[in-house]
């Protein structure tokens, strides 16, 4: 497996419900993540917050 080259602050979408684990798509391509908090929906737009070897670290992008 190699190292993810994504940066922080990129935006994607969940692919997958995150409970915290789950699959996204930023920069047009499939990435396994990990939520920064407990449970992000499918459809829910994503902002990469960090890189873990193979797995991106992403939030969930409010609009309020």
């Amino acid at each position: 497996l190699g190292t993810v080259r994504v940066a922080d602050g990129s935006e994607g979408v969940a692919l997958t419900d995150m409970r915290p684990v789950g699959t996204v798509r930023v920069e047009g391509e499939r990435h396994e993540a990990t939520a920064d908090t407990s449970y992000i929906r499918a459809g829910q737009k994503v902002r990469v917050t960090g890189v873990d070897m193979s797995t991106l670290k992403v939030r969930p992008i409010d609009h309020a």
